[in-house]
């Protein structure tokens, strides 16, 4: 059934080996002139090397045949094996020590054989000096040298940790750290007052009882689709009052006024700021 492609290929490729690349490349020109195989034209270089590989595969076949030379009694393949060239290795040949040097050249042998490169310029060709060392220094390097890590479990991990503590000991105390004394002062009055005023109640150094103790904030929140844009007085975590733009156009400045007499100790409790927010609706 490929008898009429694989002669061919067995010809160009004796050995029973054929080139990977090769055969891709020429199935490639193949499908590029016949249209060989029914793929797309991005799968084309894909499908080709996957078709060279099967041809491979036959051509492996018939090598392996060729070695065992049962052939089955098909004449088409006993053709295929006559093309397949079987060559033997130089250590299959058996050459011995009486083997003259017209052998080894009948082989494909050469006489030399390279072992060593040597560099032959001006830096390489330099003498070199010699250095001398004690005989204990070159011991401690071979020592080292030759030092095998333990091949247990973790005992790797064991010894790099038995040479760091090991090298801790015999290491250098570092010096002391150097101390320094600070001398205690004392805090002066303006800075006492400014840190309990925080605490005290709004208004109290005029003399007005504040139910607030500490400064308010204004919060202000956009608009959304559900509710409008409002603006609230907030006492640390509670809510003290509110305006939104329903109220009035000017809600957030009003908001702020309010907030800015509560500071001022004008407002000093919930009711008070929300009766003075209700007079400013629909101002």
């Amino acid at each position: 059934m490929h008898f009429d492609a694989m002669l061919p290929l067995l010809q160009q490729s004796p050995s029973g080996f054929p080139s990977h690349v090769a055969l891709t490349d020429a199935l490639l020109e193949l499908q590029r002139t016949h249209i060989i195989l029914a793929v797309s034209a991005g799968l084309e270089k894909r499908a080709c090397s996957l078709a060279a590989e099967q041809w491979r595969v036959m051509c492996k076949h018939v090598y392996n045949l060729r070695v065992s030379g049962d052939a089955g009694g098909d004449s088409l393949l006993a053709d295929l094996m006559a093309v397949i060239e079987i060559q033997e290795s130089p250590s299959k040949k058996g050459v011995g020590a009486g083997s003259s040097s017209d052998d080894f050249q009948q082989e494909g042998l050469d006489e030399v054989q390279f072992q060593m490169w040597h560099c032959n310029c001006s830096l390489c060709r330099q003498p070199q000096v010699a250095i001398d060392i004690e005989d204990d220094v070159v011991d401690d390097l071979m020592r080292d040298l030759e030092r095998v890590a333990s091949p247990k479990l973790g005992g790797q991990r064991s010894e790099t940790s038995g040479a760091v503590r090991s090298a801790s000991a015999t290491a250098p105390m570092p010096p002391p750290p150097t101390t320094t004394t600070t001398t205690a002062t004392t805090m002066p009055d303006s800075a006492k007052r400014t840190r309990i005023r925080g605490k005290q109640a709004l208004g109290t150094e005029a003399g007005i009882a504040s139910e607030f103790k500490w400064p308010v904030k204004v919060v202000r929140r956009q608009r959304t689709t559900d509710r409008p844009a409002e603006c609230y007085i907030m006492h640390g975590r509670q809510f003290i009052a509110s305006m939104n733009e329903k109220h009035s156009a000017s809600f957030s400045e009003h908001v702020s006024s309010v907030a800015m007499q509560i500071t001022a100790g004008k407002l000093t409790s919930k009711e008070d700021v929300r009766s003075a927010l209700r007079a400013l609706h629909n101002e």
